[in-house]
């Protein structure tokens, strides 16, 4: 099927913009509060949204009845082609270091800013203009073509977990997640707590959530001029709360550490130079300030999806309990109960520490020779002209760590300008318009392909 890439950017991209715009608006964050809603009822409300959307445009639609998830069918084959995109967006943050209101879309010199633009309501709303558009020119391929939507993509996948439950894996698909021209390969994630316990006369808060890099921690206790004086000769933003003390850092995505600046690795390093001590502290400075691969602990881990890494997410330190949660980034190949958690436990046990995993995902390796592949760079290629961005593997971690044969394909068109899991979150509205009209000739041509 030939694509009309003018008919897609005049018509279908403003389509695109509008109803992104209205999805926005969902402050789709997860809420356990409310028993009746597994992830809240932003996320539900949502999903509705989205499902009503697509029932608009002529698609079949399914809502599970626990609301888990939800979909969008278009096509008649026996065959599945599964589109897995997430509604769920990650915590603002500090509303106050946004420019703009993040639930709201705001277009600002050539940049759309908000809330899940980049991850994953914009991709989302791309891959449903591209259906509309298939459908709308009579597209009929040898896939049925499905498109997913779940509500806890940003937390433990319970949502395409059941999915996968009640239907099975797909005969193929991607997520509309990461980068372009595809993602070859992921890391293994994993969320690990690291806990303590002794009597300490100061606290420390910051983050509340995995795979985010908290960009503010707040210290309560003893010597907190000394701490200021600090942290001021280094030239630390803080703010003097009179009993307590807050440190600024720069928020970002736990799989993207080089990316953020954690204010608990600020504040630590003042702690030492001010003689305030602690188990944990004590081993954050000896081993995770400026060790983003953790070479110090386990050598130098690398294979073909990359090298590890960690993010300093959650730190709750108390006068008696003291835990730090790592989301930590492992090379596909390396083995994490010997390696890692052994690896880990020689060293906590030197601090009186321990470590649990909270939650575990296996990375993979997809096959590069595989059709879909080609079809996904000669696509990206085409329509960006591009021939210098190269498959990738990544850290962090999209669906396709839970489906047999689905990689993830596209939201960023580089990884230069990613601004996913941070303040501010944008993109370029060209790259935008470009990511619509990759994923309509994707979609065609992978979805019409004949299996040999």
């Amino acid at each position: 099927m030939k694509i009309d890439f003018n008919l897609l950017a005049e018509r279908y991209f403003q389509e695109s913009i509008n109803l992104l715009g209205q999805l926005i608006k969902y402050r789709s964050v997860m809420d356990l509060s409310d028993p009746d809603y597994p992830f809240g009822s932003e996320n539900d409300q949502a999903l509705d949204f989205i499902l009503q959307t697509c029932n608009n445009i002529g698609l079949e639609t399914y809502k599970d009845q626990e609301k888990y998830y939800g979909y969008a069918d278009f096509g008649k084959s026996d065959k599945i082609f599964v589109v897995f995109c997430h509604l769920d967006v990650v915590n603002p943050g500090n509303f106050d270091e946004w420019i703009y209101d993040p639930f709201k879309l705001t277009e600002v010199e050539g940049k759309l800013y908000g809330r899940g633009t980049f991850d994953d309501k914009g991709p989302t709303v791309n891959n449903i203009m591209a259906v509309k558009y298939l459908k709308d020119h009579g597209f009929a391929g040898e896939y049925k073509i499905r498109l997913f939507f779940g509500v806890d993509e940003e937390n433990e996948n319970r949502c395409v977990k059941k999915y996968l439950q009640d239907f099975g894996q797909p005969d193929l698909g991607y997520v509309p997640d990461a980068c372009f021209p595809y993602v070859f390969g992921e890391k293994h994630l994993a969320w690990i707590n690291i806990t303590g316990e002794e009597n300490l006369d100061y606290a420390i808060k910051s983050g509340d959530t995995y795979n985010i890099i908290d960009a503010k921690a707040t210290y309560e206790g003893s010597k907190i001029k000394l701490l200021q004086e600090n942290l001021n000769k280094r030239g630390i933003i803080n703010n003097n709360l009179n009993n307590s003390i807050e440190i600024f850092g720069k928020q970002a995505h736990a799989g993207l550490p080089n990316l953020g600046i954690s204010p608990v690795m600020l504040l630590s390093e003042a702690l030492k130079e001010t003689k305030i001590k602690g188990n944990m502290i004590d081993f954050i400075n000896s081993y995770l300030i400026n060790n983003y691969d953790l070479k110090a602990i386990f050598g130098n881990l690398e294979d073909e999806s990359g090298t590890l890494t960690f993010g300093l997410s959650i730190v709750d330190i108390n006068q008696n309990n003291q835990r730090i949660a790592l989301q930590i980034d492992i090379p596909a190949t390396v083995d994490y109960q010997s390696e890692i958690i052994t690896g880990f436990e020689k060293i906590l046990k030197n601090f009186n520490l321990k470590i649990e995993t909270h939650h575990f995902n296996k990375g993979f390796l997809f096959d590069q020779n595989h059709w879909m592949l080609k079809i996904m760079l000669d696509s990206f290629t085409e329509v960006t002209k591009d021939f210098n961005t190269l498959p990738c593997a990544i850290g962090g971690g999209t669906y396709a760590k839970e489906i047999d044969n689905a990689v993830a394909f596209g939201g960023a068109l580089n990884l230069e300008n990613l601004t996913l899991h941070g303040v501010n979150e944008w993109v370029y509205k060209e790259e935008y318009q470009k990511q619509l009209l990759i994923y309509t000739k994707a979609l065609a041509e992978i979805c019409s392909h004949k299996s040999k």
